[in-house]
């Protein structure tokens, strides 16, 4: 049994590999390269560039990957914004903040500044930091978005809440629920051509 720490380590590799793999299946991203816009539906007066944050410590949706591509690609053919996607919480410091003019979350969860991955270092002072930085951003007009499981985060930060209107609590439904267009000449729907619709989703609650 000598060589039993070479196996572990070889099937760890091939588990974690393996892993990857489903994460960002080929077919699956190829359709949202597909589908993504390529062409803003308006031109920004100057170049903008969004940090599309991945970060979770909660729950880890096995969508994140394909949601910071299909944001990546829609700034990317459009040309709308230049997309950056990490989830380093140290992108949050203020010198590197400023260089962004809006943040989208993608599935996060959790305390997204607090240490996640072996030798991280975040201390209480650090975090606390960190969301200053974010709250003074917004304050100072960044723009801030999220999808789905967003409001999923910092439940014990009060700002948080205030910036994103609520709180994750909970999806009890899960089912086929109609989608009514109030203002279907917004350009935030221009999509649907003013047509309500039906999905089959899981609905939040907040």
């Amino acid at each position: 049994m000598k060589n039993l720490p070479l196996f572990i380590a070889a099937v760890t590799l091939t588990i974690s590999a393996s892993h990857a793999e489903r994460r960002l299946r080929k077919d699956l991203v190829e359709k949202i390269l597909a589908a993504a816009p390529t062409k803003s539906r308006v031109q920004p007066r100057q170049a903008r560039k969004v940090l599309i944050y991945t970060r979770a410590t909660g729950f880890v949706h096995s969508s994140i990957p394909y949601g910071a591509r299909a944001i990546e690609a829609m700034g990317k053919n459009t040309k709308a914004f230049e997309p950056t996607i990490t989830d380093d919480p140290f992108m949050f410091e203020a010198d590197k903040l400023k260089d962004f003019d809006a943040i989208f979350l993608v599935n996060t969860t959790g305390d997204l500044f607090r240490a996640k991955k072996p030798g991280e270092k975040i201390d209480a002072a650090t975090s606390a930091r960190l969301r200053e930085n974010l709250e003074k951003f917004i304050l100072n007009g960044g723009g801030l978005g999220g999808c789905h499981a967003a409001t999923d985060c910092f439940y014990s930060w009060q700002g948080f809440g205030l910036m994103l209107g609520g709180y994750f609590s909970g999806h009890p439904w899960h089912e086929k629920v109609g989608i009514k267009l109030d203002e279907p000449d917004h350009p935030l729907v221009a999509a649907f051509s003013g047509q309500d619709f039906f999905i089959t989703d899981e609905i939040y609650q907040f």
